[in-house]
């Protein structure tokens, strides 16, 4: 009900008072100089209600997106260091809108704040951005100290005196900084900031012009910051290329978590898979080696069939070959695939030693087809010999009949001619009778 939410906000309200008490953020948790704590006891034991080791530390500032680091002079420059994401900007300077000689009536101050981008811009790998959502859900925001003990209630959720959300709500892009994403704070000095007034049994500053002149030059910094690097229409894109390169390589990331989880479920399924795909190629590897071993044996065997149980053998091999145990490249393996994969392994490597084996069959069974293969070329060339003798034989006995019927024909023309001279030379020396 309503009492008991005002009941936990008042609650809330003390533990975020108490805590940050002394200025935590200039220490780690292993070197702080004081150390605040509320215990209180019940009849469960004891506990800390501030909870001050959950509190920011001096090593947040290095592992946060962005880092504003330096110091507002006399005159309310700021001098100091810029780190967007990795990109740092050294001697960033910025002056208020004010004559030069003219000095700051709030007096010079430093101011070191830590920001944690959302989701879909931060650079922070999930565990350091869920370790920065929980401290900022609890102590975000911009923290006032004198002389290292704070000003209240600067710091708290509802105590944004620099208007940041409120700008936000009309103009997030351009305006840049929310107060939530926020952590660190302002170091006063009572010698140097005697204007600004602690108010008499209350919270907070007095209202006078050092205060308002306070606030108005730290909220001309933020917006200049915004227009010159944290907006989207910054007039530097320093923030805007690592975004950009952040963006893809998330995309990378994702798309690289999705081969992870493909390659896992893969992985699985190999492991469950393989011991029965093994027994079943070892299986059929024992049938196909004892049928070559009996063909073999056979002296009749019809070599094409040792060549078709070579082609078999060959293929299971190489289905053997692709059941090859294989670390994943993309994950570790937790200590109960290990095991298993190890048994896999162990399987795969007895089952290579009888693949093995069957190497010496196969190299007999190679050189009973080569010498099937020599044999067949042997007579295979016999035979083309043969036909070609064949041919010679049948073509020079046609040759020969062609040459004897020439002789023939040459020879009774021969033998015509010699008559015809004959009988004419008779005629002409012996005279017929009178």
């Amino acid at each position: 009900n309503n009492s008991d939410d005002q009941d936990i906000e008042t609650v809330e309200d003390i533990r975020t008072g108490l805590i940050g008490f002394y200025n935590e953020f200039k220490h780690n948790n292993d070197n702080k100089s004081l150390t605040t704590s509320f215990i209180i006891k019940d009849n469960t034991g004891e506990r800390d209600f501030i909870g001050a080791n959950s509190f920011f530390t001096l090593d947040d500032f290095k592992n946060c997106d962005h880092l504003i680091d330096g110091e507002f002079d006399e005159f309310g420059t700021f001098n100091g260091t810029l780190r967007i994401y990795n990109k740092i900007i050294e001697d960033y300077s910025y002056r208020p809108n004010r004559p030069n000689i003219q000095k700051a009536s709030y007096g010079k101050f430093n101011l070191k704040l830590g920001y944690v981008s959302g989701s879909g811009e931060t650079s922070l790998n999930d565990n350091v951005y869920d370790y920065f959502n929980k401290k900022l859900t609890s102590f975000g925001g911009l923290y006032i100290y004198r002389d290292d003990l704070r000003v209240l209630p600067y710091g708290r959720p509802q105590s944004d005196f620099l208007q940041f959300e409120e700008r936000r709500s009309r103009r997030a892009g351009t305006y840049f900084f929310s107060y939530r994403r926020m952590f660190g704070y302002i170091e006063l000095k009572r010698e140097n900031n005697r204007s600004l007034i602690d108010k008499a049994g209350r919270e907070g500053f007095i209202n006078n012009k050092a205060f308002r002149d306070f606030k108005i030059d730290l909220i001309g910094f933020f917006l200049n910051l915004a227009k010159e690097y944290f907006g989207t229409d910054a007039k530097n894109d320093v923030k805007q290329k690592q975004l950009e390169e952040l963006k893809e390589a998330r995309a990378s990331e994702v798309e690289e978590k999705k081969l992870e989880k493909e390659e896992r479920n893969r992985f699985k399924d190999y492991l469950k898979s393989v011991p029965k795909e093994l027994e079943d190629l070892n299986t059929r590897y024992f049938k196909l080696s004892n049928e070559l071993k009996n063909k073999l044996k056979d002296t009749n065997v019809i070599y094409q069939d040792i060549q078709q149980l070579l082609r078999q053998i060959d293929r299971l091999k190489a289905d053997f070959e692709s059941l090859e145990p294989k670390r994943p490249k993309r994950f570790s393996m937790d200590s109960r695939d290990r095991e298993r994969f190890e048994i896999v392994t162990d399987a795969y490597t007895l089952s290579r030693l009888e693949f093995d084996s069957i190497n010496k069959l196969r190299k007999e069974a190679l050189d009973k087809i080569a010498e099937e293969q020599l044999l067949k070329e042997y007579e295979n060339k016999f035979h083309n010999y043969s036909s070609l003798l064949n041919d010679i034989t049948a073509k020079s006995k046609q040759d020969l009949k062609r040459a004897f019927e020439n002789i023939d024909i040459e020879f009774e023309k021969t033998e015509v001619a010699f008559k015809n001279n004959l009988s004419k030379i008779y005629q002409d020396y012996i005279p017929f009778p009178p």
